[in-house]
Formats: structure tokens, C-alpha cells, sequence
């Protein structure tokens, strides 16, 4: 019967949302401290048992066998990974409701057995809130009552009233505190988790441009400097790839702005979905200017991604009014690090410098930077 009350119990704490998320990873560390705690102080506790049932004749060797065998199920949960930390709960729960119940029973309305009763309860608000407070609360005051029944006429009246008065007294104090701090406690983490998130939407928009969802200007000054920095220290290449989208002024004006921004959207699609996934780098710098960063590629490498990017944007198929528009043609300039600058920047200027060149030779094709006759080499 006890066992089902606290397996209703566990079912009605498992509603799953984000707050009770927070809250149970929070009590299975719980938890989990508290079984090191009782492993740790229960053992002199539980010798001493040992020693009075062999010193006290009138001290039976049911009680201490129910305790060893408590502490040694306690000592497996502690170290097991087969229970979940749900039925470690209810299992320690459990555990000092009976010995609670048992002290009780054997001794009076005393200390001991108040005491163990209130962990009862106390554990269960700490560990299923104020549900745990209404089922514990009532086993407890069903067990009083019973023993208070039962046993009546070993107790003294005044005494043991006095002791349960005063045992409520305490155990609602505590409880309304734990509720009241794990109230606090959750509404902390939550109030920290929506700063969390806020934070990283504000730096996603910083660092993104919103129509086409590629890294920005700002996210390339913060970043690629420190990136170049790095290949230097690990003497690896870095190549990047500036890519202008061809006439674009023309479409823009002929057609609208709508169409264009509808292109520029698709561009970004594009090279979202043709760059090295977890290696490069893709920006808009502006307008219809894009860069790809590619980190370890070397400038071979680089000049052929980027026939592949030129060859995928002109498939692009772009539409006003079900009427097909002339096909997208894009430049590319293509330099690497550390063979076109020292620096950045002194590579983005020759990858700029290559695009103009590809620019005035004629649109739609990739120049490296190393075949522009014109290109000042870096001193």
C-alpha cells in the first residue's frame, strides 16, 4: 500500500515541462548528496544499534537486522546506476518513514521517532514539492494516529502531546521554508535561462544578416582576425572567396527590389548549403557582395570550391510573375593565406583585387589571385 501511494506519488511529480526540468535535475543531485550523507553518519549510528541489542536484553534483533538491512540497501542505491534517482527518492523516503514509524512503536512519542517521521516529510517536500508535503503529511498523521490508538495507554497524555505539537510546529516551519526556497530556486533558473537565451538571440542578430541568414561584416571583423592568427601559429592555410553577383544594379532597377532581395536570399541558401559544413565560413559584406572563409584550405582547393559555387548560383532559377528572369552569373576572387598577405586584410585586398580583375574580364569565372597580372604582391 505505501509502496503505490509513493509510486502516485512519483507519477504526479513527472509532468513534464521546462521549469519541473530545471527543478528534477536539481533534486537528483539532491538526491544523490543526501545517500552520501546517510551512508557516511548512519554507520556509527547503526553500530551502536548493533551494540545495544546485544548490551539490552529487553532490545529485540528485529529492529537492528530491519535497520543493517536498510543500510545496506541504501549503500547499493548510493552506488548503483540501475535505479533511477526517482526511486532513490521514494526508496529513502520510504526507508524513514518505517524506521520512524517502527522507533515510535517501540518507544513512545520520543525524539527519535518524531524525528524520523518529520525527515519523512520533510524529505518529501524537498524532493516532490507540495505534493510530497499532502502525501506524506497525511502517512504521517495516519501513523501517529494509529500508534497513538494502539499504544495509548503507555503514553502519558500531556507528554506526548506537548512532543506532537511541537513536532507539527517544526515540521510545517521547515516544510513552508524548503517550498519557499524551491520556489526562489526555480524562479532563479528561470529568470537565468531567459537572460541565457536573450542573450544569444541578441548575439545571433548582431552577427547575422537577417535576409539571408549569413554571418555579417561585424562577425567577420570580431572573428577572422583571431582565426588568421591561429592558422599562423599552426602554419595551415586560410583562402577566401569574394563573390559579387553579376549586373546585379540592373535586375534591382529593372525588376524591383523584391526580386532582388529574393535573390539575394536564394544566394545565401546557396552557399549555406554548398560551403564545407563545419570548416567555412559564409558572410554578406554588403549589397550583392558575399566572402567564403574556408580555415586548412589550401589556395587549390579554394579556386575549386569556387567554380563550384560559381557553377550552383547559375542554376539559380529566379521568376517575376511566372515570367522566368535571364540567368544569375556571379564573379569570384579567390586569395589564401599566408601566400597573398600576412594579415586579413592584406588578403581580403587580393581576393578583391582577383574579382575585379574576373570583373573586367569578361563576369562569370574565378580569378586566383596569383593570375592577376596587375596585382601588387605583398611586401
Amino acid at each position: 500500500m505505501l509502496w503505490h501511494i509513493f509510486e502516485n506519488l512519483a507519477q504526479a511529480s513527472q509532468q513534464d515541462n521546462a521549469d519541473t526540468q530545471l527543478l528534477r535535475l536539481w533534486r537528483q543531485q539532491a538526491i544523490q548528496t543526501l545517500l552520501y550523507v546517510i551512508i557516511l553518519f548512519a554507520a556509527p549510528v547503526l553500530i551502536l544499534d548493533i551494540i545495544s541489542a546485544f548490551v539490552n536484553p529487553n532490545y529485540g534483533p528485529l529492529p537492528t537486522l530491519l535497520y543493517i538491512g536498510f543500510y545496506l540497501v541504501t549503500l547499493w542505491m548510493t552506488f548503483t546506476k540501475l535505479m533511477p534517482h526517482l526511486w532513490r527518492s521514494i526508496t529513502v523516503i520510504g526507508i524513514t518513514f518505517v524506521i520512524g514509524s517502527l522507533e515510535l512503536f517501540q518507544t513512545g512519542f520520543g525524539p527519535s521517532g518524531l524525528l524520523w517521521i518529520q525527515a519523512t516529510v520533510v524529505l518529501s517536500v524537498l524532493l516532490f514539492g507540495t505534493t510530497g508535503l499532502f502525501v506524506s503529511g497525511g502517512l504521517a498523521s495516519a501513523a501517529l494516529l494509529a500508534i497513538l490508538v494502539v499504544r495509548l495507554p503507555l503514553y502519558d497524555p500531556l507528554g506526548t502531546a506537548i512532543n506532537i505539537s511541537i513536532f507539527v510546529l517544526l515540521t510545517v516551519m521547515v516544510s513552508t521554508l524548503i517550498i519557499n526556497l524551491t520556489h526562489t530556486l526555480l524562479t532563479s533558473l528561470q529568470h537565468a535561462e531567459q537572460l541565457a537565451d536573450d542573450a544569444q538571440q541578441a548575439l545571433h542578430h548582431a552577427y547575422h544578416d537577417p535576409l539571408t541568414r549569413l554571418h555579417n561584416r561585424r562577425y567577420l571583423e570580431d572573428h577572422l582576425p583571431p582565426m588568421v592568427a591561429q592558422a599562423q601559429v599552426s602554419s595551415t592555410p586560410v583562402s577566401f572567396l569574394i563573390l559579387d553577383v553579376d549586373h546585379f544594379k540592373r535586375l534591382n532597377d529593372t525588376h524591383g527590389h523584391a526580386v532582388g532581395d529574393a535573390l539575394l536570399t536564394e544566394m545565401g541558401h546557396i552557399l549555406r548549403i554548398n560551403i564545407r559544413q563545419h570548416d567555412d565560413l559564409a558572410f554578406r559584406l554588403g549589397g550583392e557582395e558575399f566572402l567564403v572563409v574556408m580555415p586548412g584550405a589550401s589556395l587549390e582547393i579554394a579556386a575549386k570550391q569556387a567554380d563550384l559555387l560559381r557553377l550552383a548560383i547559375s542554376d539559380l532559377s529566379v521568376s517575376q510573375a511566372g515570367q522566368a528572369l535571364p540567368p544569375v552569373t556571379t564573379s569570384i576572387g579567390v586569395s589564401s593565406f599566408p601566400q597573398h598577405g600576412h594579415t586579413a586584410e592584406q588578403c581580403l585586398v587580393a581576393a578583391d583585387a582577383a574579382l575585379y580583375h574576373a570583373k573586367r574580364n569578361g563576369r562569370n569565372q574565378v580569378q586566383v589571385a596569383d593570375a592577376v597580372p596587375d596585382l601588387i604582391p605583398v611586401q
